[in-house]
């Protein structure tokens, strides 16, 4: 497993939705033979401290960044509002401090439910970032999001990239495709949620609890 990375990974720090911690995450890349790992939670990197000294202290080198709610426009709440996602990644320190200027902004000026950032903001505090497109809630999923992430892809060329996922249900093929056809550079990913295959069922508890469905 040395050739491939985990570049788009949930841990605790995704609240209700993520489920494994820092060192059960390491520990297991570590006995599957992994050279690099991502942390990438949901609107936050609370957790990428945690996360650096564990990968450090077991010597996997750490990938740090965090999936963006995304918005046309963050001064914009309303009822009903699909929160794109984006996956983005800290390429150096500007990058660090862009990503924690992106993350404060859409905490003070962009919350509704979620820390919610928008184009114009993610624009601005591009540098010393990657991008990669998100999972089957992608910013791709729209005219204006592929619109926006070509601008990005001018910004910041070399660091935007297009997740492909294995997973065969309709939203992710179609994203995919979508993905393909624009042309943009590519990427593997996999949305990993939890540890180990038979954590599945906690999981999935923990969704269920944060949708309110049985």
């Amino acid at each position: 497993m040395s050739g491939f990375c985990h570049l788009h990974l949930h841990t605790e720090h995704s609240l209700l939705d993520g489920y494994g911690n820092a060192k059960q995450y390491i520990t297991r890349a570590k006995e599957i033979g992994f050279e690099y790992i991502a942390c990438t939670d949901h609107g936050s990197q609370d957790g990428l401290i945690k996360f650096q000294k564990e990968a450090d202290k077991q010597g996997i080198k750490p990938v740090l960044g965090c999936e963006l709610y995304i918005v046309p426009d963050a001064s914009v709440k309303k009822a009903g509002e699909f929160r794109h996602h984006m996956t983005v990644l800290i390429k150096n320190e500007e990058g660090h401090q862009n990503l924690c200027k992106i993350l404060t902004e859409s905490n003070l000026h962009g919350f509704y439910y979620k820390p919610r950032a928008d184009f114009e903001m993610i624009k601005k505090y591009c540098k010393g970032l990657v991008f990669l497109s998100g999972c089957s809630s992608s910013v791709l999923r729209s005219e204006i999001g592929i619109i926006f992430f070509k601008e990005l892809r001018d910004l910041c060329p070399g660091d935007c990239y297009v997740e492909v996922m294995p997973h065969l249900f309709d939203d992710q093929i179609k994203i995919n495709q979508i993905g393909i056809a624009t042309g943009f550079n590519q990427v593997a990913t996999n949305d990993c949620h939890y540890v180990n295959e038979d954590d599945d069922k906690v999981q999935e508890v923990l969704l269920a609890i944060q949708t309110k469905s049985k």
